[in-house]
C-alpha cells in the first residue's frame, strides 16, 4: 500500500471514530489548548483598549446596586462591559484574578463557537458536511495563529462572533417550520447583529444588510407576507439599542441609539483615516525598559523620535502615505467629502496605501497585540500563515461555493467582511483583519474537495509548486519592505 492511501485510510478511520461526537471533541481540544496557553502566560495584565472595558464594566455598580442606567461612558457601548461584568464580580468575590477568569469563560465561549457553532453556521449555509479533521483543521489554524487574541478583553473576537451568530440564526429561521420557533431565531439574530453596532460601531452595517438578508431568505419562497419577519428581527433590535437610548438620552441629552454619544463615530473615524494615511499599522509595546523610537505625532501627522516606555502604541510609517502627504500639502482630511475629493484626485496613491493596509493585516507581524520587545514573528510562524493563505485563495476556485444561493451568501460574506474594508482606510491594526483571516481558515478548512489532498488521485503538479513558491518569496521579500519602513527602528 502506497504512503498515499495509508493516509488516506488513517483519515478516513479518524474520522469514523471521532465524527459522531465530532463538535463536542473539537471544542474539547480548543478549550484544553486555550487552558495551557492560559496557564503558561504569566502576563496577567489588560491593556489599552482591554484595560478601559473592564475600568467601563464597574460603571453599572454603584452603593452596591446594579442598573443599565448607571452606565454613562461616552465613548464605548454598554454591551461589552456589561459582558465583562460578571467578570469583575467573580474576582471580586473569589479574590482571583480578573485576567484569569476571563481567560478561563472565554476559552469555554470560544470553544463552543469555533468547534461547533461555525461548522454548523458554514453546513447550513453552503449545504455541504465538514467532517472531524475538517474542524481540526480550522481550529488549529485559529489556534495557532491567533491565540493570544483569546488572552485579552478585546472586541474584535467578539464582534466576529457575533455576527457570524446572527447570520446563522438568519439562516437556522429561515429554514424553520414552526411558527414560534422562527420568530424567535429571527429575535435572536437581530439582537446579536445590534449588539455588533455597540461593540464596535464600524459592525453598524451588518444589521442593515442583515435586514436585506433575511427578506431575499425568505422571499424567494413565493410568499410575499414573509416581509412580515422584519418585525421579530426589529424587536431584537430594538431590546439591545434601548438601554442605549436610555443611557444617552440620560446622561448626554442625545437621543440617539449608538455609543459615540459625544465623540462621535464621525470625528473619530476621520481622525483614524487621517493617521492612516502616514502609518501602515500600529501594535501596543508594553515594556518597562525605556527606548528610543521614531513613532508618529497625533497632532500634525509628522514623524519624531522619542524616548518611551510602556504602554505605548507603536506606529509602522507608510513610504506611499508621506509621499502622499507631501503631494496634499499636509494636514488632516476635514471630512469624509475631503477624503473622497483627494482620493478622486490621487486614486493610485491611496490605492498604494490601502494595499499596504491590506498586506499588514494578512502578514501578522504582530500577532500578540501587546509587546515587551519590539520583534516581528518568526520565520516558520511567517512561512505557515502565507501557506494557509496560498491554499485557501486555491480553495476559492472550487466549484459549489456560491454555486446556489448566490445572492444571500455574498451578502453574508459582505457582512462579515465590511469591518475590513473600512480598515483599510484607518490605521490598520492586524486584529481589524481578524474576519478575513477566519474566512481564510474556513475556505482552506471546510473546502468540499479537501480529501482530494489525501486522495490516491492526487498528481504533483510542478507548475502549482512553481506558483507557490513564488508566492512565499513574493510575501517575504514584501514583508521585508514593510519591515525595513517601520515606524519603530529601534535604536539601542
Amino acid at each position: 500500500m502506497s504512503f498515499i492511501k495509508k493516509i488516506d485510510l488513517l483519515g478516513k478511520n479518524i474520522n469514523e471514530i471521532f465524527d459522531k461526537r465530532k463538535g463536542l471533541i473539537v471544542a474539547c481540544i480548543i478549550f484544553v489548548v486555550l487552558f495551557i496557553s492560559a496557564l503558561m502566560n504569566r502576563w496577567f495584565e489588560i491593556y489599552n483598549d482591554g484595560l478601559g472595558y473592564y475600568i467601563y464594566s464597574a460603571e453599572f455598580m454603584v452603593d452596591g446596586k446594579f442598573a443599565l442606567t448607571n452606565y454613562h461612558n461616552d465613548l464605548r457601548g454598554y454591551i461589552w462591559p456589561l459582558l465583562v461584568l460578571p467578570i469583575r464580580l467573580i474576582a471580586q468575590f473569589t479574590g482571583r484574578n480578573h485576567v484569569a477568569i476571563f481567560r478561563v469563560i472565554f476559552a469555554l465561549l470560544s470553544a463552543g463557537f469555533f468547534g461547533i457553532l461555525t461548522p454548523k453556521g458554514v453546513e447550513r449555509i453552503f449545504k455541504i458536511k465538514i467532517n472531524f479533521l475538517q474542524r481540526l483543521l480550522f481550529a488549529a489554524c485559529v489556534l495557532a495563529l491567533w491565540s493570544p487574541t483569546f488572552l485579552q478583553p478585546l472586541s474584535d473576537m467578539l464582534s466576529f462572533m457575533l455576527n457570524l451568530i446572527g447570520i446563522y440564526l438568519i439562516y437556522y429561521a429561515s429554514s424553520e417550520k414552526k411558527t414560534f420557533k422562527k420568530y424567535l431565531l429571527i429575535i435572536l439574530s437581530g439582537m446579536a447583529l445590534a449588539s455588533t453596532s455597540l461593540i464596535r460601531p464600524v459592525y453598524q452595517f451588518s444589521l442593515y444588510l442583515g435586514i436585506i438578508l433575511l427578506i431575499i431568505l425568505n422571499l424567494k419562497k413565493g410568499s410575499r407576507k414573509n416581509i412580515i419577519l422584519i418585525v421579530p428581527f426589529i424587536i431584537g433590535a430594538i431590546i439591545i439599542f434601548a438601554p442605549q437610548f436610555i443611557i444617552n438620552v440620560k446622561h448626554f441629552g442625545i437621543y440617539t441609539p449608538y455609543a459615540q454619544a459625544q465623540n462621535t463615530l464621525d470625528g473619530r473615524l476621520i481622525n483614524q483615516m487621517s493617521l492612516g494615511i502616514v502609518s501602515s499599522g500600529s501594535f501596543g509595546y508594553i515594556g518597562e525598559q525605556e527606548i528610543a523610537l521614531r513613532t508618529i505625532l497625533k497632532g500634525n501627522l509628522e514623524l519624531i523620535e522619542v524616548m518611551a516606555r510602556g504602554p505605548y502604541q507603536c506606529f509602522v510609517s507608510n513610504t506611499h502615505g508621506l509621499t502622499l502627504l507631501e503631494k496634499m500639502g499636509g494636514g488632516r482630511f476635514e471630512s469624509y467629502g475631503d477624503y473622497i475629493i483627494k482620493f478622486l484626485k490621487y486614486p493610485f496613491d491611496f490605492i498604494a496605501v490601502w494595499m499596504t493596509h491590506l498586506f499588514y493585516g494578512l502578514d501578522l507581524n504582530f500577532p500578540r497585540i501587546h509587546y515587551f520587545e519590539i520583534k516581528p514573528a518568526g520565520v516558520l510562524y511567517s512561512f505557515l500563515n502565507y501557506t494557509i493563505i496560498f491554499f485557501a485563495a486555491k480553495a476559492l476556485i472550487v466549484k459549489g461555493w456560491f454555486k446556489e444561493g448566490g445572492i444571500n451568501k455574498t451578502i453574508s460574506f459582505i457582512i462579515l467582511i465590511v469591518p475590513c474594508l473600512v480598515a483599510l482606510m484607518v490605521n490598520m491594526e492586524e486584529r481589524f483583519m481578524l474576519p478575513l483571516h477566519m474566512i481564510i481558515y474556513m475556505l482552506l478548512a471546510f473546502n468540499p474537495n479537501i480529501k482530494e489532498v489525501f486522495s490516491k488521485k492526487i498528481k504533483i503538479n510542478f507548475g502549482m509548486i512553481l506558483v507557490y513558491l513564488i508566492f512565499i518569496m513574493l510575501c517575504f521579500t514584501l514583508s521585508a519592505i514593510l519591515l525595513a519602513e517601520i515606524g519603530f527602528a529601534l535604536q539601542q
